[in-house]
C-alpha cells in the first residue's frame, strides 16, 4: 500500500497562511453547515443581519527575522482579518479538491508566550464567521438565454 502525503494549504484573502512568515497549525475547527431560518418582522431592519451560522477557527504562527519584519507580518494577517467579507481557501493537497468559504470579518487574538516571543514568533487563534455550506474555487455562471433573444440551446452545458 502506498502512503499518500498531503500537503494541505490554507489561504485567508490574499495570504497564503502556509508558506512563510505564516505557518498554520493543523487542528482547525471548520464548523459545520446548518440550515438557519429568520423571520422578518418589517421591511425596514436597523443595524446588521447576521447570515452566517458557521463558525471556523485555526491558529497561525507569524514568524520574522526581525522585531520590524514580524511586526509587519502581524500588520498584514489583522489587515486581512479586518476586511468585512473575505474567502478562505482550503485546499487539502495532491488531487483534493479546494472548498472556498465567504466569511465575513475575522477575530485574531494572540495568546501571548515567552517562549515564542523570544524566536520571534507569535501565535493567532484566528475564529470568523462563514456562510454556511463552502463551495468550489471556481465559480461558473450559465447564462439562461441566447444573448440574441432566441431559443435557449436543447443540452445544458454542465461544468464540474
Amino acid at each position: 500500500m502506498t502512503a499518500l502525503t498531503l500537503t494541505p494549504t490554507l489561504q485567508l484573502g490574499d495570504l497564503v497562511l502556509t508558506d512563510y512568515p505564516y505557518t498554520w497549525l493543523h487542528g482547525a475547527d471548520f464548523g459545520a453547515g446548518q440550515n438557519e431560518y429568520e423571520e422578518s418582522r418589517g421591511l425596514l431592519m436597523d443595524g446588521e443581519t447576521v447570515t452566517s451560522n458557521r463558525a471556523l477557527s485555526f491558529s497561525v504562527l507569524v514568524e520574522g527575522a526581525t522585531q520590524a519584519e514580524l511586526a509587519a507580518n502581524e500588520v498584514a494577517l489583522v489587515r486581512e482579518c479586518d476586511r468585512r467579507s473575505n474567502l478562505l481557501t482550503v485546499h487539502p493537497g495532491a488531487d483534493g479538491v479546494a472548498t472556498v468559504f465567504e466569511v465575513a470579518r475575522a477575530q485574531a487574538v494572540q495568546p501571548r508566550s515567552d517562549v515564542r516571543e523570544s524566536h520571534l514568533v507569535r501565535q493567532y487563534d484566528v475564529t470568523v464567521s462563514a456562510q454556511p455550506f463552502g463551495r468550489s474555487a471556481d465559480l461558473t455562471v450559465v447564462g439562461a438565454l441566447p444573448s440574441d433573444g432566441g431559443t435557449p440551446p436543447l443540452t445544458p452545458t454542465v461544468t464540474v
